[in-house]
Order: C-alpha cells, then structure tokens, then sequence
C-alpha cells in the first residue's frame, strides 16, 4: 500500500464515521434536550459538534469530533470525564453524558 493508497483509506474512514454522526444528530439533540440539562450543537466546521450541559455550579462543554474520534473538555468549563468505545457517534456521547 503506497501512502496515496493510505491517505485516502483514512479519508474514507473519517468520511464514515462523520456520516454515522449526521444520520444520528437529530436523534441526539433530541436526548440532549430531553435530560434538560444539555444542547447539542453543530459548529460551522463540518465536523464539529458541540455538547453544553447546564450544572448547579458549572457548565460543561464537550467538543466533539466524529472524523478524529477526539473529544475535547473545554478548558473553562470541564465536566467529568466519559470514555466511549470507539468508533462513537455523537449519539454514543450524549448518552453517556446524560447518563452521568
């Protein structure tokens, strides 16, 4: 396999998992807001999403990115920590945030 070969088999991967994403946001923005503590949210890059969950003290702000399976807390506002399997879809987040 020669590195165009790889390049484009990891675009691929990153392509399918931001698909899987999209076919479950409007299922997780409506969990999201169901637990009435969280808003789920896409971010003007394509595949940036972000989850805010509303605390007694403290918000919380999960940035979420499907095509790297990274999950960032943002440094201001950290929540607890979650681990999801990979590969997660924002769905797979939401759940566990809500969960906890």
């Amino acid at each position: 396999m020669d590195w165009d070969q790889l390049n484009e088999l990891k675009n691929q991967r990153k392509r399918e998992r931001l698909q899987a994403s999209e076919d479950v946001f409007a299922q997780a923005v409506r969990l999201a807001r169901e637990s009435g503590s969280c808003s789920l949210e896409r971010m003007p890059a394509r595949y940036h999403f972000q989850l805010v969950c509303f605390g007694e003290n403290h918000d919380h702000i999960y940035n979420l990115y499907p095509t790297t399976q990274k999950i960032h807390l943002d440094p201001r506002h950290k929540g607890p920590f979650i681990r999801v399997t990979k590969p997660w879809t924002v769905l797979d987040v939401v759940k566990m945030v809500v969960k906890k």
